[in-house]
C-alpha cells in the first residue's frame, strides 16, 4: 500500500524529465519486485488450496496433482522464457536455463521447504514418506535430465528436432505411467 501511495505521489508531483523522477523510479523499483513476490505468494497459496480440494474430492493423490497440474503451471513461465531466448538466438541462455531452473527448484525450493517445516515443528523431527508417484517423478527427473545433458554434450550442443521430440515423448510416457498407477491399472511399487 505504501508503494502505491509513493508511486501516485511521484506521478502527480514530479516532472518526468527531471533528475528527481529518475531517482524516484529507481527508489520505487524494489517495491515493485516485493509487490510481485507477494502477489505470487497469494496466488500460489490459493492454487495449492484448490489442488488440495480437488485431491480430496476426486481421490487423486496430492503428489499426482503436484507432478502434473502444478508442475505444468509452474513450468509455463520457463517454457515461455526459454522459447523467447531460443527464438532470439540466445541458445546458450536457453540451454543453461533448461538445466539450471530444475536444479534451483530442487536445491532452493526443497531447502527452504525443509527449513520452514522444521522451524514450525521444532524441536520435533519431521518425517516424510514419499509415495510411488513422487518416487517415479524423482527418478524420471534424474534419468531424463541425465540423458538430455549427455545428448547435448555428446552432440557438442547441436540440438535438433529428434531430441526435442524424444523429450516430449518421455514426458507423455511419464504422465501416462503416473495416471495408470493412480487409476490402479499398474501395480504399486511398494
Amino acid at each position: 500500500m505504501a508503494s502505491a501511495v509513493a508511486a501516485v505521489a511521484v506521478f502527480l508531483f514530479v516532472q518526468w524529465d527531471s533528475w528527481l523522477a529518475t531517482v524516484a523510479r529507481y527508489a520505487l523499483l524494489p517495491w515493485g519486485a516485493v509487490a510481485a513476490v507477494c502477489w505470487a505468494l497469494v496466488i500460489v497459496r490459493e492454487a495449492v488450496a484448490i489442488l488440495q480440494a480437488i485431491s480430496v474430492m476426486t481421490g487423486v493423490a496430492r503428489s499426482t496433482l503436484g507432478l502434473t497440474v502444478l508442475a505444468a503451471g509452474c513450468g509455463i513461465s520457463g517454457l515461455v522464457s526459454v522459447s523467447a531466448f531460443a527464438c532470439k538466438g540466445f541458445h546458450n541462455f536457453a540451454v543453461a536455463a533448461i538445466f539450471s531452473v530444475p536444479l534451483i527448484n530442487v536445491l532452493v525450493g526443497l531447502g527452504c521447504g525443509v527449513i520452514a517445516v522444521c522451524a514450525t515443528d521444532f524441536p520435533d523431527s519431521v518425517s516424510f514418506a514419499p509415495d510411488d508417484e513422487l518416487f517415479i517423478g524423482a527418478v524420471s527427473l534424474l534419468g531424463v535430465s541425465a540423458a538430455a545433458l549427455a545428448a547435448v554434450t555428446l552432440r557438442r550442443m547441436l540440438l535438433g528436432r529428434p531430441l526435442g521430440t524424444l523429450l516430449l515423448i518421455a514426458y507423455v510416457v511419464f504422465l501416462l505411467f503416473v495416471a495408470l498407477m493412480q487409476a490402479g491399472v499398474l501395480p504399486s511399487l511398494s
